[in-house]
């Protein structure tokens, strides 16, 4: 598939069908221009909803020669696209996953469906993330956290003059940073922080990004989110402190130590050693982000909200960490779950096991819908219906206040 401009192009029916399945039916796909036999005889009409009889003629009508097929970007579609983006970043940002991104999001009532909605009206956007999550890229769930994580911090800014566009720029700017290496499957071995370089893929990112039709400060903003360049020595701990010149400068510091937080977390757990002792990930990240801002290497300010959302995050995850100990109790592996996430007040036995020793057949629970997603941070939701308790609800932690 092809995404380019007000156009999406498929090179085979097979691309064409997938997208329907991708877009979650075949009723959302028509085409720009109608298909003719040889004889000019319309086999499918133009910007009429695909069906499998539809797509069995194509099938027929590609064995005699290959040719291109143009997707009509219609609301329909765009819809569509922007009702699975917002499921896809919604299932990150659920409290049940006990993720950052999720607390910051939710301590700061973030209104995500309209950032999602803005950005999507930019075709280039609407063009880069529809090929991100139609090609299934890795890289998808990293550019979303560290969109999101950035909108959090930024909002604890509060910034006199500070605009809704603001909001909806650096969620944008996240989305993109990484550009340059989205198609690539081992991402993540282009994170690396090696001081103040010009060669790196957040140089080639914002060249890249230069060349779409987005907001022209958007390039700024990732210019040099991997590098780790010695400026903010001049800077005080004082959350009024104005060290920056615009919002845009504000905004790519934000993005430069997001990006800093997740190379920390993700290299903490790559490099840790089974047969060592635990390590305190948690005090171990808050240090190094510490040190390297007393460096001079991130702005002071910005620090003092991160540490002040990060260690209420830890209670959080902690609690998050407690409930899933509890779940795998279980005598039968995977049958209980706590409800509801994130405060949970009972253990659930999901499998109706009967024979179960922990098994409270009284006063059994009815789960009506599942709307509030009840589930875990594996994504497994408890369906309509009664539910025995179990007496690991005993166990059960107090939840934080600040859920």
């Amino acid at each position: 598939m092809i995404f380019e401009g007000e156009d999406i192009r498929a090179e085979r029916v097979a691309e064409l069908a997938q997208f329907g399945t991708f877009l979650g039916g075949l009723k959302f796909v028509c085409l720009k221009e109608p298909v003719v036999d040889d004889k000019k005889n319309i086999l499918v009409a133009a910007g009429r909803s695909l069906r499998e009889g539809i797509l069995n003629a194509l099938y027929e009508r590609e064995k005699g020669s290959p040719f291109n097929l143009t997707i009509e970007k219609n609301q329909q579609l765009k819809d569509a696209v922007q009702g699975k983006v917002i499921r896809e970043i919604e299932d990150r940002i659920s409290l049940s996953n006990f993720s950052f991104p999720a607390y910051m999001i939710h301590t700061r009532e973030v209104d995500v469906p309209r950032l999602v909605r803005g950005s999507l009206n930019n075709t280039a956007i609407f063009n880069y993330l529809c090929s991100l999550m139609y090609n299934n890229r890795p890289i998808l769930g990293h550019l979303i956290e560290v969109a999101l994580t950035s909108v959090g911090l930024l909002a604890d800014s509060m910034i006199p003059g500070m605009k809704s566009t603001d909001f909806l720029h650096v969620f944008m700017a996240g989305l993109m940073h990484d550009a340059h290496i989205v198609d690539l499957q081992d991402w993540f071995h282009k994170e690396n922080f090696e001081g103040d370089t010009d060669n790196g893929h957040d140089g080639a990112s914002a060249s890249k990004i230069s060349q779409w039709q987005i907001p022209e400060h958007l390039p700024d903003m990732i210019r040099d989110h991997n590098r780790l360049r010695k400026i903010y020595a001049h800077t005080t701990r004082s959350a009024k402190e104005r060290w920056y010149t615009d919002v845009s400068e504000l905004c790519g510091a934000i993005i430069n130590m997001v990006e800093y937080f997740t190379f920390l977390r993700r290299k903490l757990t790559t490099d840790r050693d089974d047969s060592e002792e635990k390590k305190d990930e948690f005090g171990e990240i808050l240090y190094q982000m510490s040190y390297q801002t007393e460096q001079g290497f991130f702005p002071k300010p910005l620090i003092v909200s991160f540490e002040r959302h990060f260690q209420k995050y830890e209670k959080f995850f902690r609690y998050g960490e407690n409930i899933a100990a509890i779940e795998a109790k279980c005598k039968f592996k995977h049958h209980a779950m706590a409800y509801p996430k994130p405060r949970s007040t009972q253990v659930l036995c999901k499998d109706h096991t009967q024979e179960c020793p922990f098994r409270l057949s009284s006063n059994p629970i009815n789960i009506i819908n599942t709307e509030n997603k009840v589930g875990s941070r594996f994504k497994t939701q408890l369906a309509p219906g009664w539910y025995d308790k179990c007496q690991l609800t005993d166990d059960l932690p107090t939840p934080p206040f600040t859920i």
